[in-house]
Formats: C-alpha cells, sequence, structure tokens
C-alpha cells in the first residue's frame, strides 16, 4: 500500500490484498505493513473557499432600466462634437469675416430693438407727467384695464411650468378667493 498527499487528504493505493487497517477509513498503512494514525488526528488545514460565481439575471435592474429611445438620445448628446474642417487661409479669413459681420449686425438690431422700447417707455411716462394732477385723466391713464377686450385673445397660449395636465378642472379646487 502507498499513500499521497492530495490537496491536504491521504490517499492510499492498494498494490495487493487489503489489510484490515486499509479497510478502515480513518488508517492507512505504510509500503511496511504497519498501520498510521487516523488522518482525523492530525491538524486540519486550512483551505481556500472558492467564490462562487455571481449569475446574472435576465432582468434588468428598474431603476437602470431605461428604453431604446433614450438610450439613443444619450448617445447622441455624448457623441463628440466634430471639428470644423480646415480650410485654406483664404476660407479661414472669410469665415472670420462673416462671423465678424453677423456679430455686428446682431449687435446693431439688439440695440435699436432697446432703443425703440427706451423712447417708447420714456414717451409714456412724460405723458403721465404732463397730464394735470388730480384729476380723473391722470387716474384713468394709470388704471390697467382687465376688460375681456383688452386681455389677450382665449385660445393664445400662455406659457407655463409644466404642460397641461389631461383632464385636469380647476373648478374642482378652490380658488383663494373662495377661502372662508
Amino acid at each position: 500500500m502507498i499513500t499521497e498527499a492530495c490537496h491536504g487528504r491521504v490517499v492510499r493505493t492498494a498494490l495487493s490484498s487489503m489489510s484490515q487497517c486499509a479497510r478502515n477509513a480513518s488508517a492507512t498503512q505504510t509500503s511496511t505493513g504497519r498501520c498510521l494514525s487516523s488522518v482525523a488526528d492530525k491538524p486540519k488545514i486550512a483551505q481556500a473557499k472558492v467564490k462562487k460565481k455571481e449569475k446574472k439575471s435576465k432582468k434588468k435592474e428598474d431603476s437602470g432600466h431605461r428604453d431604446r429611445i433614450t438610450d439613443i438620445l444619450i448617445k447622441a448628446y455624448d457623441a463628440p462634437v466634430k471639428p470644423i474642417p480646415k480650410g485654406t487661409e483664404e476660407e479661414m479669413a472669410e469665415r472670420a469675416r462673416i462671423a465678424k459681420a453677423y456679430t455686428v449686425g446682431m449687435f446693431k438690431r439688439h440695440n435699436e430693438l432697446m432703443h425703440d422700447y427706451n423712447c417708447k417707455i420714456r414717451m409714456k411716462n412724460h405723458a403721465i407727467k404732463m397730464l394735470p394732477r388730480n384729476t380723473m385723466w391722470k387716474e384713468e391713464a394709470l388704471k390697467i384695464d382687465m376688460s375681456p377686450e383688452a386681455l389677450p385673445p382665449i385660445w393664445r397660449r400662455i406659457p407655463m411650468d409644466s404642460p397641461p395636465i389631461p383632464g385636469f378642472d380647476i373648478s374642482k379646487f378652490g380658488t383663494p378667493d373662495e377661502d372662508s
């Protein structure tokens, strides 16, 4: 009988007939026929634990789940910006001239619009100052007309913080004037 060590265990290999010692599961026999001590009497050797592989679930997590369109949009937003193709010196000079002309034109347009607004506001304020004090004319001039004819048309869309909510009816909720 020959003994071998395999992964911290004693393994028996039979060469001839098995002896009584060899039949005992807790003892081994040497080649001289002597019985070795039990494997259980020796200190145990710590074996490295095998890490189990985590199985990937086929379901995606709800928090990280996005639809196909959202993924496409994210990829489009994150796409690198393509640089402007380099042109010849003449093309680059022409592009610079066009950019400067555009900037100057937009400044002029903005300044003309702001000048027009300021002139109208100054004229309005001057006209209000020219009205006699403590008269009905000045009171009427400073009054804000809230009649339906003076307001914008009902069909005009007014910008809001959120889109319209389908089926929402304001009459089901109390208005600030109705608090009692």
